[in-house]
């Protein structure tokens, strides 16, 4: 009886570090930073850095754009990676037949894919913290 309670207490205190671990993970920080017209394009600019200290070869981001009247204009998978270790990186892709005055936000769908370039998953949407300097809000 006194092995099942020894065996029952550690497995608990393993997932407890676990849970612990996970809690005080370095935050994924996800600027949107710029938005700029060129022509029928909205070109989206973002500042993202990664707090690992391993290079996380996929980042794959689920996005979702609403005009002023939040409707949904667009919907794109953009990759972010790779992002070496303790690195600060910028992003952009377009948005085209868009106009960047219309855009009213941007909503953070999900984070398809977060591997580090050993194959191991990471669950970086908890761990991200977003903000905007477009005077366009990026939210979860």
């Amino acid at each position: 009886m006194a092995r099942i309670f020894l065996a029952a207490a550690a497995a608990l205190a393993v997932g407890w570090s676990a849970v612990a671990v996970a809690q005080d993970a370095p935050k994924f920080p996800l600027e949107l930073n710029r938005l700029e017209q060129d022509s029928d394009i909205c070109r989206v600019y973002l500042k993202v850095q990664n707090p690992e200290d391993a290079t996380i070869e996929a980042f794959k981001l689920d996005l979702v754009f609403f005009d002023k009247k939040e409707i949904i204009r667009n919907r794109l998978y953009v990759e972010l990676g790779p992002l070496p270790a303790l690195k600060t990186g910028v992003r952009l892709f377009d948005l085209p037949n868009f106009q960047c005055d219309a855009l009213g936000s941007i909503l953070l769908n999900d984070v398809v894919d977060c591997t580090r370039a050993d194959g191991q998953p990471l669950d970086c949407l908890k761990r991200l913290e977003l903000s905007s300097r477009a005077g366009v809000a990026l939210n979860y």
